[in-house]
């Protein structure tokens, strides 16, 4: 194919330049991340009658209930982001070191499980912790064992492209 004289390739007869190319990818963003964006932001400065006021906030951070969730989900949080370090550092470390041929296969087995729905992969680790006497007795650590899961492969992940590009 040859390009025309403005550097656009046709397309099936089709002419597109770089700027009708990011025309989906706008209306997907101004549909699924702004819109809601300003739909929350619409909710938390307005009563139930439409009018602006602060008096959500001051309910949301005056109560007790809410503030200790805020804790325990930072905390929580935290927790699962040392976990991940902690676990994912040497995984990683350990295969940006082996030849490329193991490499590969050894690197799709800790990225296999990003393919998989996310709803499923909880509701399977549920179930693991549930035949292991882990989930209802005790709730927070069933909560991160089962976010470390979740959240293991994109750990691993950046840490292996960065150490993989590192002189040894």
């Amino acid at each position: 194919m040859s390009a025309t004289a403005n550097g656009n390739k046709p397309l099936g007869g089709l002419k597109f330049s770089r700027g009708q190319l990011c025309v989906p990818y706008s209306v997907f963003l101004v549909l699924f991340v702004i819109f809601p964006l300003l739909l929350i932001a619409y909710y938390a400065f307005t009563a139930k009658t439409g009018e602006f006021t602060f008096g959500n906030f001051k309910w949301f951070f005056s109560d007790a209930t809410n503030i200790k969730n805020i804790f325990d989900s930072m905390l929580m949080g935290f927790i699962t982001t040392a976990a991940c370090l902690l676990l994912g550092y040497p995984v990683a470390y350990v295969l940006s070191r082996i030849k490329s041929d193991r490499r590969t296969v050894l690197l799709l087995l800790f990225i296999m499980p990003m393919w998989i729905n996310f709803v499923l992969r909880a509701m399977a680790m549920k179930d693991l912790l549930t035949v292991l006497g882990i989930y209802g007795k005790h709730n927070y650590l069933s909560v991160i064992i089962g976010m470390v899961y979740d959240y293991f492969p994109f750990m691993i992940l950046p840490l292996y492209t960065t150490l993989i590009k590192m002189d040894k």
